[in-house]
């Protein structure tokens, strides 16, 4: 599943270390779910909420097309 985190996080100037600190979630996961290595549907819901609320983004927006 495509999702919108890297260009989210680019857009708020945040780098992938911070998006660590922010959310507890390791940071090559945020890569792989950056680069499609790893996909988002197959993470806990509190992952992807975890992430919508650090992008400070709704799901429909960090998952989206």
């Amino acid at each position: 599943m495509k999702n919108n985190i890297k260009k989210l996080r680019i857009e708020r100037n945040i780098t992938q270390t911070q998006l660590t600190m922010m959310t507890g979630i390791p940071t090559a996961t945020i890569s792989g779910l950056e680069t499609g290595k790893r996909d988002i549907a197959n993470h806990e819901f509190k992952t992807i909420l975890a992430l919508a609320k650090a992008l400070n983004v709704n799901i429909e927006d960090l998952v989206g097309e």
